[in-house]
């Protein structure tokens, strides 16, 4: 894989910066990406793939231009040792940030209790014992029913 970095001199902004954009050439494809950096033409070296000293933050900007050129051959190197074909899409796709993950919803602390009352007969537990759960159910229901949130098993402790 090589990878360079090519500054888009044809699509300068108003004040004459140019984007920089990240180029990767593997397996006969091209994969461009997007760094997020912009410069003048006079403050990059095409040479030296790097900014020039003359560029507010220079040695960041490179250093955190090296971070991203290796943080794509470490993902390339990933894809190949699992023996994937290796696509400009299926490198985008490793490349882009995982979104969030919500934590999975808790259920509600009642629903729970219903459900292990439900499961009594079918234990064996007598009538009289369950119709017992059923009023530690219903003086539940109306402890939750005074609180500002609802009661969920992640969310309940001694102390609630």
């Amino acid at each position: 894989m090589v990878t360079l970095f090519e500054l888009r001199t044809d699509r300068p902004d108003a004040a004459g910066c140019c984007a920089l954009r990240l180029v990767c050439y593997f397996d006969a494809h091209r994969l461009r990406l997007p760094t997020k950096e912009r410069c003048h033409p006079k403050q990059w070296d095409a040479d030296g793939q790097k900014f020039r000293r003359s560029f507010t933050g220079y040695e960041e900007a490179n250093l955190g231009l090296r971070a991203q050129a290796d943080l794509v051959a470490a993902v390339y190197r990933r894809l190949i040792i699992d023996r994937v074909t290796v696509t400009p899409e299926l490198l985008r796709a490793a490349l882009a940030p995982e979104e969030e993950a919500l934590p999975p919803s808790s259920p509600l602390l009642l629903e729970v209790f219903d459900a292990y009352i439900n499961t009594l007969p079918g234990r064996g537990f007598r009538m009289y014992t369950i119709r017992w759960y059923g009023t530690v159910r219903n003086h539940l229901a109306a402890w939750a029913a005074e609180l500002a949130e609802p009661m969920t098993v992640a969310s309940y402790t001694m102390t609630a």
